[in-house]
């Protein structure tokens, strides 16, 4: 499914995150406490290199808000779990 409908199609019924580096993304737990709703998720997690600048600006357009897992980048199984086990 490419990027843009997914996020179009799949964020705005959901509480969404996008998992952005430090300081981009807000402190995760602070970021989970603020959703109204967490018995819908959907996180998003980048692929090797990270979103796009595009990328997030469509995620955080349809609703997304950025989170931070730290000050280092994982890497994508490390930041899975790491999410997963946050929220």
């Amino acid at each position: 499914v490419p990027w843009a409908d997914f996020v179009r199609n799949e964020f705005p019924q959901r509480t969404a995150f996008i998992a952005q580096p430090a300081p981009l993304g807000s402190p995760l737990v602070l970021a989970g406490n603020s959703a109204s709703d967490q018995s819908s998720l959907v996180m998003a997690i980048g692929p090797e290199g990270g979103f796009t600048d595009e990328d997030v600006v469509l995620a955080v357009a349809a609703g997304a808000k950025p989170v931070s897992l730290g000050p280092l980048i994982l890497r994508i199984e490390t930041a899975a779990v790491a999410l997963a086990a946050a929220l």
